[in-house]
């Protein structure tokens, strides 16, 4: 409050945040970004106290950032009501991505073993919540250099890392694999 009325004085712009935790998220979860020197901005609110002269940030050239810490607000942890979406969906994410990888690592071992391409993907790939099949995609040739988002480069190093002919998986991403 101090900081607001001093600024409102002086002509210079106040903001109020209403509560930021240690990771920079609002109460609702949210990232609060669009403060100047933002990493060393959380830092230093979450070493603060209420009442305590805080030394500003300096931004450099442009000036300086004061705080104030007005409440402390303990940590808690949160009813399971309160947290029953966020869980669900991280399990289901959790869960697909160990079924994609599992399906991947059993394309790739019977590829391995020496069956065809596209018989197995027939074979093992599931089918979608409408009865669809899962689609899979051939990439054209790469070279080393090569990378696209279908294909980026850790995956195309990952690919020619491999003994000619060997086959093998790597993930791209949230429930995403590729084999090669």
């Amino acid at each position: 409050e101090q900081i607001t009325t001093t600024g409102d004085k002086l002509g210079l712009a106040t903001r109020t945040i209403s509560a930021i935790d240690s990771r920079g998220l609002d109460k609702n979860g949210n990232s609060i970004t669009d403060v100047p020197q933002f990493a060393e901005f959380v830092s230093e609110i979450n070493a603060a106290s209420p009442g305590d002269d805080n030394l500003p940030i300096e931004l450099g050239e442009s000036g300086f950032l004061w705080y104030e810490v007005l409440e402390v607000i303990p940590e808690r942890q949160k009813p399971f009501e309160e947290v029953s979406d966020e869980v669900k969906e991280a399990w289901i994410s959790v869960e697909t991505d160990k079924a994609v990888k599992g399906v991947a690592q059993e394309i790739a071992k019977r590829l391995e073993a020496g069956e065809a391409f596209n018989p197995v993907l027939a074979d093992i790939l599931p089918t979608d919540s409408l009865g669809q099949a899962i689609t899979s995609s051939t990439s054209e040739p790469l070279s080393r250099s090569a990378q696209s988002a279908e294909f980026p480069s850790v995956a195309v190093g990952a690919g020619f890392g491999t003994e000619l002919a060997s086959v093998g998986t790597i993930a791209i991403g949230e429930n995403r694999e590729i084999v090669f």
